[in-house]
């Protein structure tokens, strides 16, 4: 389909009824050419449309089947969370995706990192936000402290980065796996600004903290194991369905990663 006022061919494609209700206010992390497109499903929205910023035919089609591939992926995982509950991801999972950011990160600025000092006081505002505010008593699980500060100041800090390695593999999953990926993703900043202190530094020393994760395997859909406790949801405004609150823009992972 193209538009009347451009030349560039148009992405649209109907929301399946069955999935309509359930898919308001879900986030997509649409691919598009080497980046990715982000669309909020308004509620009541009948369809999915954007530009595929093309006009050439072959790459019109290829766009096309990338895009539709991805949404059915997203309309499958609806049907099947609205059957099973959404899916609660394994530890090698958590580990998987993490380590996706740990490489995107690492990608986008070893080459030219600037100062040291930058590097340094990301480190410092990773541990400010995964302070614990609050009294921990001795041998008490961390699962079970509640701290709705730190857990604000945890969905500042990696909320976005969590978001878009779920929206982009089109996941619905439980709160207590979005809880864990935002622990998982505190722990790889850490480990990526040292990293890109030692590279500011002039210290290019391959780095075997890459080696450490393991290959992504996508889960097969199964009903989520309870939550170690309900204090692990904290932080996360969906409730048992932890949609991705935020998703890339077409450039963001290619140019411009969060840090």
């Amino acid at each position: 389909m193209k538009r009347n006022t451009s030349a560039n061919a148009y992405f649209v494609q109907r929301i399946p009824v069955d999935v309509k209700a359930r898919a308001a206010g879900l986030k997509l992390c649409i691919p598009l050419a080497d980046g990715f497109v982000d669309k909020t499903v308004p509620a009541g929205a009948a369809d999915i449309r954007f530009s595929l910023r093309t006009a050439d035919k072959s790459e019109v089609k290829l766009r096309q089947a990338a895009a539709a591939a991805y949404l059915e992926q997203v309309w499958r995982n609806l049907r099947e969370a609205n059957d099973n509950g959404p899916i609660r991801l394994r530890q090698d999972q958590i580990a998987a995706l993490s380590g996706e950011l740990y490489a995107t990160l690492v990608r986008a600025f070893e080459q030219d990192p600037g100062s040291p000092e930058r590097w340094r006081q990301r480190r410092v505002e990773i541990d400010e936000a995964t302070r614990y505010s609050v009294p921990i008593e001795e041998g008490m699980p961390l699962s079970e402290i509640a701290d709705p500060e730190r857990a604000a100041a945890m969905e500042r800090e990696f909320g976005r980065g969590v978001d878009e390695r779920l929206a982009a593999k089109a996941l619905i999953v439980d709160a207590d796996s979005r809880a864990r990926l935002l622990e998982a993703a505190a722990r790889v900043k850490r480990d990526v600004y040292l990293v890109l202190e030692h590279r500011a530094e002039g210290d290019y020393t391959p780095d075997a903290g890459a080696a450490k994760f393991p290959e992504w395997k996508p889960p097969i859909h199964q009903k989520p194991a309870a939550a170690s406790s309900p204090k692990a949801a904290e932080g996360t405004s969906s409730g048992a369905w932890a949609f991705p609150a935020t998703a890339l823009s077409a450039n963001t992972m290619q140019s411009s990663p969060t840090t």
